[in-house]
C-alpha cells in the first residue's frame, strides 16, 4: 500500500452497466520472453528505445508545423504483417483465457495496441499506452467503454456500448 492506496495484479471491476471486468497488466497472456536468449530481449528492448526516439523527433517535427500527434509504432506495426498477426494473436489468447472466469471482459494493456471488440460474448479492452500512444479507456457516466486517442486534439476512436452484454448473452458473472 503507498499512501493509502492498494496495489493489485489483478481486479475484477463492476462497470456502471453491471459488467464486470478482469483488470490486469496482460502479461500473463504474453508468450514471448518466456526462454529467449537474453540477447533477443536486449535487442527488442534496443529497437524499442530506438522506436520512442524515433516517436518524440518525428512528433515534435509534426508539432512545429501544428499537426497532430501520431505514433510512429502504430504505423510500423500496421506495415509489418509479423506484428499485426503477433497482436491478434494476443487478443486471441486474452479472449480464450477470460472465457472460462466470471467476468464479462478484460482491461489491460501490455502489447500497447489499443484496441475494442468482442468475440464470443468476451470484450477485450486494450488502453494501448499513454507514454507513446496517448491512448485510454474512459468509462462515460453513461456507461459502456471509449477508446481515446488524446495527443493533440482528442479523437475518440470507438466504444463498447453499455449493456452489449445483455444483447450477447447471459452474464458469465451472474452464473
Amino acid at each position: 500500500e503507498i499512501q493509502g492506496v492498494r496495489i493489485e495484479r489483478t481486479v475484477d471491476y463492476r462497470a456502471l452497466d453491471g459488467s464486470i471486468y478482469r483488470v490486469a497488466h496482460g502479461d500473463e497472456f504474453d508468450r514471448t520472453g518466456r526462454g529467449h536468449a537474453p540477447w533477443i530481449e536486449a535487442l527488442g528492448e534496443s529497437l524499442y528505445e530506438v522506436i520512442t526516439w524515433m516517436n518524440r523527433v518525428y512528433n515534435q517535427a509534426r508539432c512545429s508545423f501544428d499537426l497532430d500527434y501520431h505514433p510512429v509504432s502504430l504505423d510500423i506495426k500496421k506495415c509489418v504483417r509479423r506484428a499485426m498477426a503477433f497482436i491478434e494473436a494476443f487478443e486471441n489468447r486474452v479472449i480464450e483465457g477470460t472465457k472460462p472466469l466470471p467476468v464479462d471482459g478484460y482491461i489491460g494493456g501490455h502489447i500497447h495496441f489499443a484496441n475494442i471488440r468482442r468475440d464470443g460474448g468476451v470484450a477485450y479492452l486494450n488502453t494501448g499506452n499513454w507514454v507513446e500512444h496517448c491512448s485510454t479507456i474512459v468509462e462515460p457516466l453513461t456507461g459502456g467503454f471509449e477508446l481515446w486517442h488524446v495527443a493533440g486534439r482528442a479523437r475518440h476512436m470507438t466504444t463498447l456500448a453499455p449493456d452489449w452484454w445483455r444483447q450477447e448473452h447471459v452474464l458469465p458473472s451472474a452464473a
